[in-house]
């Protein structure tokens, strides 16, 4: 008698749970969903496509040995993450990668203070390229308490 009265009562306080799963998780998440943009992603091919808003902001402010982390709209049929940089007057370039994501890290031979230049370029289907850029400045921390100088 115990028993079947646990096993009623169980059904009674699931079957009056009117949420499914994906429901409790999508009303969960919707908390923690932040976007640029009206829509939470932005496609080639979209009718508001900007190609001005692939890469979300236009510069980039960070210190040596953080890394950058960015994302192409999906759709394009090629991406390709270019670095553009000036040392003594020369500009330098190269590819840093491929793929829809790039992640980069710079590390000692960095010039810090000069302007680096990340471009992505990306093709559609019909070989339509898109190009946008973005400017990342690398700075150092200033460490003041280590100075005598007051300011």
């Amino acid at each position: 008698m115990k028993r079947v009265l646990i096993l009623l009562c169980s059904i009674l306080i699931f079957s009056a749970c009117n949420s499914s799963y994906d429901a409790m998780l999508d009303d969960f998440n919707s908390n923690f969903t932040q976007s640029y943009y009206e829509k939470d992603t932005m496609d080639f091919g979209d009718e508001d496509f900007d190609t001005s808003l692939m890469i979300p902001s236009e510069q980039y402010v960070m210190q040596p040995y953080y890394s950058i982390c960015l994302s192409a709209p999906k759709g394009a049929s090629e991406y390709r993450w270019i670095l553009t940089w000036y040392k003594e007057d020369v500009e330098n370039s190269k590819i840093i990668s491929l793929a829809r994501s790039v992640s980069y890290t710079f590390y000692d031979d960095c010039i810090l203070g000069r302007p680096y230049i990340i471009t992505l370029e990306a093709k559609d289907s019909a070989g339509t390229l898109f190009t946008d850029s973005a400017e990342i400045i690398l700075y150092m921390k200033n460490e003041i308490e280590n100075k005598d100088e007051t300011f």
